[in-house]
């Protein structure tokens, strides 16, 4: 289980003042296999953090938000200090999983009380959006890699994950010879853009 102690938002955080933030919040959640967590008109001004258990965000518009949560993860930015009606995506339980939430007001206290939170919080946020730029150019690039990514992201199910049955019929179906489709893959795993596991690419 993740240790909230590790949660980005507590770096350079004397740890007695760490655990008196974490008294203050309410108890975690739990929920079942498949359960909706958020949904597009159904959610908290709260960042989610995914104690244990695994999640994923579906969005059928988007190839960008077929990512997976696990231990650790975090969700809801979108949620928070905004005037949006509706959430960006739905998060969905794909194991029996606990949630902590950490509430917008609790956030706008912390902010307040430790500046680190702010710069943590900062960081997290721009770390986040050199992410999604260097996705982007990887969706708009003619490199291969770029076509391995944008052929994943087309084939992969609700949950971003792509079942190949061997490399060879992955390099058929993107008409790559079988060292440029290995070269692309381990570039791709390398920038964070994809996870293999046996027969299993998972988006990220």
């Amino acid at each position: 289980m993740f240790n909230l102690k590790d949660l980005f938002l507590f770096q350079g955080i004397a740890d007695e003042k760490v655990d008196k933030m974490i008294k203050a919040l309410s108890s975690p959640v739990s929920y079942r296999k498949h359960d909706i967590i958020y949904d597009t008109d159904r959610f908290d001004r709260a960042l989610g953090v995914f104690l244990s258990g695994v999640g994923c965000a579906e969005n059928e518009g988007s190839v960008f938000l077929k990512r997976n949560f696990t231990e650790g993860s975090v969700f809801g930015a979108a949620a928070v200090f905004g005037e949006m009606s509706g959430y960006v995506s739905r998060i969905r339980a794909r194991s029996d999983c606990i949630v902590c939430f950490i509430p917008q007001d609790v956030l706008e206290k912390w902010f307040k009380q430790y500046p680190e939170t702010v710069v943590n919080y900062v960081s997290f946020l721009s770390e986040r959006i050199r992410f999604l730029n260097n996705k982007l150019s990887q969706m708009t690039d003619k490199s291969v890699s770029a076509r391995l990514y944008r052929y994943i992201s087309d084939s992969a199910d609700e949950n971003g994950v792509l079942t190949v049955k061997n490399m060879a019929e992955l390099a058929r179906m993107t008409r790559m010879g079988r060292t440029s489709l290995y070269r692309a893959l381990s570039e791709l795993e390398e920038k964070g853009f994809i996870l293999r596991e046996h027969d299993l690419i998972t988006l990220l």
